[in-house]
């Protein structure tokens, strides 16, 4: 059985330490972000966006690829793109976290690949996955019990994005879940934490859970546009997300106790989502913060995409604040072309 991992379908090129752009390819835009580095300070260097018309991303999957090519031409041609780092939609994402046991001296790539037919229904043949481990301990006869993350996509969505950005002239270094990149841009390196993220597209609203800096849990909320957005279908989905979140850490508990590493050695409690932050395409005039502070009983904040960046305090970047919330998961994405990331 042939799992294939990220870069076993695409091996990081020589080059795979150029700085590289974000773009994420959302249904309504393709937005781009290109920073700079020198002696350790971060500065925004270039960003743009280019409209998509309607339909040309579908449930996260290319359909109109001739102007998806046309809009990423543009910006390759009006801001001298070469390398990029690319954000996947969530839509046909799998993530899942599962506990895997590996034999003293087997590989865990080939393990965490084993058990995917059980979590997700995709054929492991016509799958590309990765993972992370966030917990260990040791089990008998010298067993690891690697607790991991793994990220699953079908394979063929994967190539359709690799082969619009190759008739587009584009290399592809990487490619994160767009929920992973907006975590690299609005949660502090280090941070051990429970936050939901909420980030508002325009015909879905994407929740997600990111605990130790680890994108964990994934869910995207009603694609139907004249309900998506209202506040009491997000109130209501975003309880059952974080009902389901605690329910699963307390079964867990229950069972086999895992060491999660941490940077003082102690284990932190991950059952209760301690923030929401808010990113995307956010409507002022709804106040959805308030709401969601009120309704949920967490403290919720609208996301500072700079702050892995430079203060603002000191850096006063040529985009809105408004604005750069749509930019969340390029922004994290250009982070990490410049080896700045948090996870």
């Amino acid at each position: 059985m042939a799992q294939k991992k990220f870069f076993d379908l695409f091996p990081p090129p020589n080059f795979l330490t150029m700085p590289a752009a974000g773009i994420s390819i959302g249904e309504d835009a393709i937005r781009y972000i290109h920073l700079k580095s020198r002696n350790g300070v971060v500065a925004l260097a270039d960003f743009g966006e280019e409209k998509l018309p309607e339909g040309s991303i579908v449930d996260g999957v290319p359909v109109k690829t001739d102007q998806i090519i046309a809009a990423l031409k543009k910006l390759k041609e009006n801001h001298r793109i070469s390398f990029v780092n690319i954000a996947l939609p969530e839509d046909k994402a799998y993530v899942f976290r599962a506990t895997v046991s590996v034999p003293a001296g087997a590989n865990l790539a080939d393990s965490v690949g084993f058990i995917l037919e059980e979590n997700i229904p995709l054929s492991p043949s016509q799958t590309i996955f990765d993972f992370a481990v966030v917990g260990q301990n040791t089990g008998a006869s010298e067993t690891i019990n690697d607790e991991v993350v793994v990220s699953a996509f079908p394979q063929d969505v994967i190539e359709s994005y690799l082969d619009i950005c190759k008739q587009s002239d584009i290399k592809v270094l990487q490619f994160d879940i767009e929920s992973e990149a907006i975590a690299k841009s609005v949660i502090l390196p280090g941070d051990e934490a429970t936050r939901l993220i909420v980030h508002f597209a325009p015909d879905k609203v994407v929740l997600a859970i990111v605990s130790h800096s680890t994108l964990q849990y994934v869910s995207v909320v009603n694609s139907n546009k004249e309900t998506s957005a209202e506040p009491v279908t997000l109130r209501d989905e975003i309880k059952k997300v974080c009902a389901y979140w605690q329910s699963e850490r307390i079964a867990e508990r229950a069972g086999v106790s895992v060491q999660t590493s941490t940077s003082t050695g102690k284990k932190k409690s991950e059952n209760k989502v301690e923030s929401i932050i808010v990113s995307g395409d956010v409507d002022p005039k709804q106040n959805i913060v308030a709401y969601l502070s009120k309704q949920i009983g967490v403290p919720a904040n609208l996301g500072n995409v700079w702050q892995n960046v430079f203060s603002l305090d000191e850096t006063i970047p040529k985009i809105t604040f408004e604005d750069s919330l749509r930019f969340a998961p390029a922004i994290g994405l250009a982070l990490s072309g410049i080896g700045k990331q948090n996870v």
